[in-house]
């Protein structure tokens, strides 16, 4: 007899038993299961002397009894036809909706996220997973995990490589190589292809420049150097705008007034290294300190005089000095140089802001663009600007609040 719908709800497994199974039409079933959490009833396919007879149609109530009948009737369609509605079946079960595999490396990456990362701050998770979609997934997110091989991951990270940020490089097939040794683990897959790929990495130069570039490692150390107050206030303004201007050292302590432009918070200069001129839009903090260092040193040539004779520049020794009194550490922890790569990787990778336009600010530039003359010096100006503030902002944000770092960078992160 074919089930009635108002009826399936009261339908139970005999006293003393845990299942019952009930026949409707065309080989469906009802199948009801006494479980810890209470009766399951659960619509099945079965055909009679059949191999792979069984295929599971869903759970009621969220599968209707019309709806199950719908689907009955598509599987003996198929039948008909000549088809195998259990391999259908196997692959549906196997596959989601967008047709990619459901051992695919983004969905066990997502898995490998939410189940291991779970005591990192909310802005260690967001640029975890912000690598993963920008450099990972474009290229083997949709693939199982099972069929990726080393080439498909040399060939992320050799992308990434072409944008000269190799510290992002190895922290990238850092986070391949864990997806896989979690894959292998919850087994996904039996092999990691991304093992030895390390091993073909370019190495992170450091140079012999120590930086910090972990934003909660980095909060101490701005607050050491905006409560500096050495005898000399020319020092104490110029490791200030160490970190706000995160230039080269060498052209900080060399700057002239002639090529500072308070009106319009800019300064330019020709690039010692390369003989180009560049642009450093001066922020909000910088003009503030910029102010207070003309009343000490704007009647002359230099930013920074050599006590001894204005004509000279001050030494860098006075850096060092500075520095080693705030008990800083700069063969391990940081440099004065070291505000470059900081700078750099913070506003590229907490603060999203655009990679070019970070090593335009960085005046790194090739020789076609050094050759481009005022179109190099002025390119993505626009957005070297609200970079500029929004590290300026960071900055000051850190040397004079406690508010998280999450909050700080929610709120400069990069608006296109």
């Amino acid at each position: 007899m074919p089930l009635i719908a108002s009826k399936i709800s009261c339908i139970k497994p005999p006293s003393g038993s845990s299942r019952k199974t009930v026949a409707d039409l065309n080989g469906l079933y009802l199948q009801v299961r006494v479980t810890k959490n209470g009766l399951i009833r659960t619509w099945i396919y079965r055909k009679q002397n059949l191999k792979d007879r069984i295929i599971f149609i869903g759970n009621y109530p969220e599968i209707s009894l019309a709806e199950a009948r719908k689907k009955t009737l598509e599987i003996n369609t198929l039948i008909e036809k000549g088809c195998n509605p259990w391999k259908i079946h196997r692959k549906e079960k196997d596959t989601n909706q967008d047709g990619t595999p459901r051992d695919c490396f983004k969905n066990i990456a997502e898995e490998w996220f939410s189940k291991t990362k779970t005591n990192l701050s909310e802005g260690q998770k967001k640029r975890i997973m912000a690598s993963l979609i920008k450099d990972v997934f474009p290229y083997i997110g949709s693939i199982s995990v099972k069929a990726i091989r080393p080439k498909q991951i040399i060939e992320i990270a050799r992308k990434i490589e072409e944008r000269e940020v190799y510290e992002t490089c190895h922290r990238t097939i850092g986070r391949i190589r864990e997806v896989f040794d979690f894959a292998i683990i919850n087994e996904y897959c039996e092999n990691n292809p991304a093992t030895s790929i390390p091993k073909v990495l370019k190495p992170v130069i450091h140079g012999h420049f120590a930086a910090i570039t972990e934003p909660i490692k980095l909060r101490p150390i701005i607050r050491k150097i905006f409560s500096y107050h050495g005898v000399n206030p020319i020092v104490n303004i110029l490791i200030r705008l160490g970190p706000l201007t995160f230039q080269r050292p060498s052209e900080l302590r060399m700057a002239k007034w002639k090529d500072i432009d308070l009106d319009h918070s800019e300064w330019r200069y020709f690039v010692t290294k390369t003989k180009v001129e560049h642009i450093v839009p001066l922020n909000r903090q910088a003009v503030l300190l910029l102010n207070e260092l003309k009343t000490l040193t704007g009647s002359g040539i230099n930013l920074f005089p050599s006590s001894k004779d204005k004509n000279r520049f001050i030494s860098n020794n006075a850096i060092r000095a500075a520095y080693a009194s705030l008990e800083i550490d700069t063969s391990n922890e940081h440099t004065e140089h070291g505000w470059r790569a900081t700078a750099r990787t913070i506003l590229d990778e907490v603060l999203h802001f655009p990679e070019l336009a970070l090593e335009f600010q960085l005046s790194h530039t090739n020789q076609k663009d050094r050759n481009k003359g005022a179109y190099s010096r002025a390119k993505y100006l626009d957005v070297r600007k609200q970079a500029m503030q929004a590290w300026g902002d960071y900055i000051e944000a850190l040397a004079t609040t406690d508010t998280k770092l999450d909050s700080i960078a929610r709120k400069l992160k990069y608006k296109p």
